[in-house]
């Protein structure tokens, strides 16, 4: 599946274990973590062990591309802003998820 991961916080783990689990994931992030997740990659400790996960890091919606699911991964007080990146998403997605808010395959 193709996920798009909305945030570079704690989405960082959601990417990351998404894409270990073997889906294709772009995260969408902002500010200087752009520049060090694209030069580093998303890093996870699993068992001991730092894996880097070569994750695509975009600082917007990538143009034209299509996604399976959205993941929102943002503070509750960063949903707004989020929103137009998520709004973007959503047309581009018959499914949108934000942890422990809702999950939905009805339009954003």
């Amino acid at each position: 599946m193709r996920f798009l991961v909305v945030g570079a916080g704690v989405g960082q783990v959601y990417a990351g274990r998404l894409h270990g689990a073997g889906h294709d994931v772009t995260l969408l992030a902002r500010g200087s973590q752009i520049d060090v997740l694209q030069e580093r990659g998303v890093q996870l400790e699993t068992n001991g062990s730092l894996i880097a996960h070569n994750i695509a890091v975009r600082p917007e919606l990538p143009e034209g591309e299509e996604f399976d699911c959205a993941l929102l991964a943002v503070r509750y007080g960063q949903v707004e802003s989020a929103l137009k990146n998520a709004e973007q998403a959503c047309a581009r997605t018959d499914r949108a998820l934000h942890p422990g808010l809702t999950t939905t395959n009805d339009p954003c």
